[in-house]
């Protein structure tokens, strides 16, 4: 029986390819990303965990994508590109991948996804856009709201709430008085994050003093200033040029025995630049699995992207570098270290329960029939009604 259902399935693929993407044709995907690594990695898992449990791609090709190779497989063509960091670079490899006419682009980071939707705006006959890795992206102007997009767009919104997170790290530092916040100015994700944090740190009385960074060699400039206008704490925004220069903020505070905060889960780490306290938005994986539900919903011809809304996600989880904390003379309550998910001592990491249960789940791949059962739900529950699109379109008139 379990045999006929997968044979069953696989013409049900091929004569949907058939029918929506062209005889002979195998849609043409393309992940774009402003840098490699890291959380870009943690989302491509989980959207290939989802493309495998549907036997889009099989197993050797997941990993094959993952270990950034690109593949031309049965039922789905997939190539990858990442920018270095750099922004001309990563305008370049946007239009060389139009150029390649793909049926559908994956942009990761708030850079890529303003680079892509901006490009393909205009077109008569856009790919398909799925964006993941991006804070803000209606103030962003990726999409205008939830439901008010252009209809070639989709994708998942990431937030970190600054009203909790912020709170949560500087109520453990009751000495913190000034703080000096950090941001790239020429990026959406610094100019919001910044004003997302002052915004929250004025609720918490704290004077708040800031410097904007156009490159990376600016940061360590820029974080001694901050701390000459008598910053006690400095904190970063989850930006590009000052998250690659994170190290060099952390040089600076612990040249100065002031902690350093990020609003991100895993800037605390080693590898990442050891700030102090970091806490922040850490669900990539699961956002993943929503881009790879989105994907496939539309290759097999379920999903209509005009009445379909950009799916929120929101968490926080915290680490604690007690190496860089011993550097900075800070202590580290014990309240703080209990509620922590990742804990750094000596270069190790020690992760809670919570932490290692993602990481076990990130390894599963689902049956079919549980992940359509699955995202059929979560189809239903981004579903724009024309009553929310037209409450969102007076909402945004209203606004302007």
């Amino acid at each position: 029986m379990r045999g006929l259902r997968i044979a069953l399935t696989v013409v049900l693929l091929a004569f949907v390819f058939a029918e929506t993407i062209g005889q002979n044709a195998t849609p043409k995907v393309v992940i774009l990303s402003f840098g490699a690594g890291g959380n870009v990695e943690n989302l491509l898992g989980g959207m290939l965990n989802t493309l495998q449990s549907y036997g889009l791609v099989s197993e050797e090709e997941r990993l094959l994508v993952q270990s950034g190779e690109d593949i031309s497989g049965e039922y789905l063509q997939i190539s990858r590109s990442a920018s270095d960091f750099d922004f001309p670079t990563a305008a370049l490899m946007v239009q060389n991948t139009l150029d390649e006419e793909p049926d559908v682009i994956v942009a990761l980071t708030t850079p890529v996804a303003q680079l892509v939707v901006s490009a393909t705006s205009d077109m008569d006959d856009p790919p398909i856009v799925l964006f993941g890795l991006v804070f803000d992206p209606y103030e962003a102007g990726v999409v205008q709201s939830s439901c008010i997009k252009p209809d070639h767009v989709w994708g998942v919104e990431s937030i970190t709430p600054y009203e909790e997170v912020l709170p949560m790290m500087l109520s453990h530092f009751p000495d913190v008085n000034t703080l000096g916040i950090i941001f790239s100015s020429g990026e959406a994700a610094g100019l919001l994050g910044a004003q997302r944090i002052r915004k929250a740190a004025e609720l918490l009385s704290l004077k708040v003093v800031d410097a904007g960074v156009a490159h990376p060699g600016e940061v360590r400039p820029a974080s001694l200033g901050l701390i000459e206008k008598d910053a006690d704490a400095l904190i970063g925004t989850p930006d590009y040029v000052t998250g690659l220069s994170l190290p060099a903020i952390v040089s600076v505070a612990n040249d100065n025995s002031i902690p350093v905060f990020h609003p991100t889960f895993i800037a605390a780490l080693p590898a990442l630049g050891a700030a102090t306290v970091s806490a922040g938005f850490g669900e990539y994986h699961q956002q993943g699995v929503f881009l790879g539900a989105m994907l496939a919903a539309h290759l097999q011809g379920n999903a209509d992207l005009r009445s379909s809304g950009i799916k929120s996600i929101s968490s926080v989880l915290v680490a604690v570098n007690l190496d860089s904390a011993e550097m900075q003379d800070a202590e580290i309550t014990q309240d703080l270290m209990a509620q922590a998910d990742a804990i750094v001592k000596d270069g190790n990491v020690q992760w809670s329960a919570r932490a290692l249960g993602m990481l076990a789940r990130s390894s599963v791949i689902v049956d079919e029939e549980q992940r359509r059962a699955i995202d059929r739900a979560f189809l239903e529950s981004i579903h724009c009604s024309p009553d929310m699109i037209a409450e969102q379109q007076a909402a945004l008139e209203a606004s302007e």
